[in-house]
């Protein structure tokens, strides 16, 4: 679901390369400045606790004590790999909040897997491949940063599954009506030239890493997060995108089988024209609900890394402290923004020609103008006027 680079085409191409531009920035930040160690950020974001079993005045023992990390749900590790949580200097134990290591290889494995994708589109023209691999991608980055993060937290286990049980479904899918169809006439002009290829797969890349931003920003988080609330609403709400989609998704094949040239009204069809999109965007605001509290970093981490928001801060650094504990989040609420950029836009043609290609096929059916007029894009009209 690229843009079409073809002559014909170039407004819509400009069109919407403005409207992903700000996505273009965010990602190539998020490239170069991870979201906990960067020149551009503070340091990595740890606090300082004493170790269980230290006495700081006599050298000594004492009683072992809930330390600061249990208290506030901070899985750590006794391993001393850099890429652990937890590493210890003087007989303090300084437990790192978050650890980047899992979102960037979940960005690695999402480039190397769109980047496979460039090269058989190249050489071979096909289009059997593509939801396989771009899809795809987000199972297997999902696993890779799973097998990255060393404290696999009941949260970052079923948010790891919520992401590749979506992932796999949904690419079966598409690589199954591929395989039937052979051709997507809505990509016809787009991976014709070695350009609209490359556009094409680089926004897939895009795609991949900007949607998965709640779990894999999730996945960087030590903080176990296991709130009932969270993890119970975000399961619900996942549940009702991934049904939404799914049967939009088989009452349109179902429909096309049975009534082929004919636009589909029936099911989901009736109330929304694009009922799968329309669940892929409630499933992924699943994931992020149950990801949301480990985003938020805890207070006594950010004094003690930055220096703002303690008592002594002057009321605008309590509140810049108070908004770069929510950083993650704010990061995170680019998945939604960036899919609704992108599904709007192609529901209203101005990032693909699908528009006019349905136009071109139904537009002498009074039914299909009224359909068009009355049924919402997206959001069904039993949640929009």
């Amino acid at each position: 679901t690229m843009v079409s680079t073809t002559s014909h085409n170039y407004p819509k191409t400009y069109t919407s390369a403005i409207r992903l531009l700000p996505y273009i920035i965010a990602i190539s930040i998020l490239a170069i400045a991870p979201t906990s160690t960067s020149s551009l950020m503070p340091p990595t974001l740890t606090h300082r606790r004493l170790a269980p079993n230290s006495n700081p005045a006599t050298g000594g023992t004492t009683k072992k004590t809930p330390t600061l990390a249990s208290q506030r749900g901070i899985n750590v590790s006794s391993d001393s790999s850099s890429t652990k949580l937890n590493t210890f200097r003087g007989g303090n134990e300084v437990v790192k909040v978050f650890n980047d290591a899992p979102f960037h290889q979940s960005i690695q494995v999402i480039a190397y897997t769109n980047g496979i994708g460039t090269l058989i589109s190249l050489a071979t023209g096909s289009h059997v491949h593509l939801d396989l691999l771009g899809t795809g991608a987000f199972a297997l980055a999902a696993l890779a940063a799973f097998e990255t993060t060393s404290s696999r937290t009941t949260r970052q286990q079923l948010s790891t599954a919520a992401v590749s049980i979506w992932s796999v479904k949904l690419a079966s899918f598409l690589f199954f009506r591929a395989l039937q169809l052979q051709h997507d006439a809505r990509l016809t002009d787009t991976l014709n030239s070695a350009s609209g290829t490359c556009m094409f797969w680089f926004i897939s890349f895009l795609w991949g890493v900007l949607c998965s931003l709640p779990h894999t920003l999730g996945a960087t988080s030590s903080l176990a997060g296991n709130h009932k609330l969270s993890l119970g609403i975000g399961g619900v709400v996942y549940a009702i995108g991934l049904i939404v989609e799914s049967l939009a998704d088989f009452q349109k094949w179902q429909f096309k089988k049975l009534h082929p040239g004919k636009f589909c009204n029936v099911g989901l069809w009736g109330v929304s024209q694009h009922p799968n999109f329309f669940g892929n965007m409630v499933l992924w605001a699943g994931i992020f609900i149950m990801n949301f509290p480990a985003l938020i970093e805890p207070a006594a981490a950010a004094v003690s890394t930055t220096g703002v928001g303690n008592k002594a801060s002057s009321w605008i650094q309590q509140i810049g402290g108070y908004l770069w504990r929510f950083r993650r989040v704010g990061l995170a609420l680019l998945s939604p923004w960036f899919m609704w950029t992108l599904f709007s836009g192609q529901a209203n043609g101005t990032i693909t020609n699908a528009v006019d290609l349905a136009v071109q096929k139904y537009g002498n059916d009074p039914d299909f103008v009224e359909y068009t007029k009355s049924v919402p894009l997206i959001v069904p009209k039993i949640f929009s006027r």
